[in-house]
């Protein structure tokens, strides 16, 4: 059975940026997915780059996202899990960016194993598989 993963945001820059991080990604084998809130993120960062990269910037993130099995979106189940799990982070004094815990929640909604570099916020999600 062929393994599941989410490649989150920090993986996708290393990635586009040739970095040395993003040989994670030669090591595993499976389905690769994304979640629309990475695509989000990386948008943002096409409007910080200088106008004149704009271009070649949107390009790599294009293609990196059409080489992948799938981008997910937030549905219901996802946002139940995100409450859920926000509201037990709240009350261990342990909360995270929304936008990550969305990440988590896409997750363990979709069973699927985290790939990221940001392992600091990360791992306060119970139950979140992550390599």
């Amino acid at each position: 059975m062929k393994q599941n993963f989410l490649i989150e945001t920090s993986v996708i820059i290393a990635h586009l940026k040739n970095l040395p991080e993003a040989k994670i990604l030669n090591t595993l084998s499976g389905n690769f997915f994304s979640s629309v809130i990475c695509l989000g993120e990386l948008y943002e960062g096409i409007f910080l780059v200088k106008e004149r990269d704009q271009k070649k910037v949107k390009n790599g993130i294009n293609n990196f996202f059409q080489s992948l099995d799938g981008i997910l979106a937030v549905s219901d189940e996802i946002a139940k899990n995100f409450g859920m799990i926000r509201s037990q982070l709240r009350k261990r004094g342990q909360i995270i960016e929304d936008l990550d815990l969305l990440i988590g929640a896409t997750c363990l909604t979709h069973n699927l194993t985290l790939v990221t570099l940001n392992l600091k916020h990360f791992k306060r999600i119970p139950n979140l598989k992550i390599v």
